[in-house]
């Protein structure tokens, strides 16, 4: 963890923490979280809190992309972030899947293609190289983030005219995953 920064760190912790307020049962041990009704929809604190959680986990994301950008960290820190990035979300995308709030499909792509992007990614640092900033990892990230924290949210406001926006970044970044690790592993060929 000494290669973390201060904004990873409390993305490792947030994330630890979103996936125990999702994933324990509370029940079990008599603790239950209250739930409102807004316009005959039925809304869980839970799922307020996890996309509170969330959306911090989100903005240090956001932080950072902008250090990494600005080559202010070192080839293991970034390693560390993706790695981190790719167990909270997975897990946060199986959680979902499992009480029907996303497609089974949806988590399957994503942990098969974060998966093989790990491969080549590690393949490249094996030979010395590193894996060149995909494109479409940015736009899949930022589709991925928005249709989770409006899933979390229970697609307000849009749930109220019965659109489902959070389906289709979800959809949306699930096409652009395959696409990333399509170039992915055109960018392990290359090398």
């Amino acid at each position: 963890m000494k290669h973390l920064t201060g904004s990873s760190f409390a993305r490792v912790i947030i994330g630890i923490v979103l996936l125990f307020l999702l994933m324990f049962p509370f029940s079990m041990i008599g603790v239950s979280f209250p739930q409102y009704l807004l316009l005959n929809i039925p809304i869980s604190s839970k799922y307020i809190v996890a996309g509170i959680l969330f959306l911090i986990y989100v903005i240090l994301s956001i932080v950072d992309f902008v250090h990494a950008k600005r080559k202010q960290m070192d080839l293991l820190r970034k390693e560390w972030i993706y790695l981190i990035d790719i167990v909270v979300v997975d897990l946060l995308l199986v959680y979902l899947s499992s009480i029907g709030f996303v497609s089974i499909l949806v988590a399957m792509i994503f942990i098969a293609c974060d998966f093989l992007l790990l491969i080549f990614r590690y393949l490249l640092l094996l030979k010395g190289k590193t894996m060149q900033d995909l494109g479409s990892a940015l736009i899949c990230r930022i589709g991925l983030f928005v249709g989770i924290l409006l899933t979390l949210f229970y697609n307000l406001p849009f749930e109220l005219w019965e659109i489902r926006v959070d389906l289709f970044f979800l959809y949306f970044a699930t096409i652009m995953v395959v696409f990333q690790t399509w170039e992915g592993y055109r960018n392990y060929q290359r090398t």
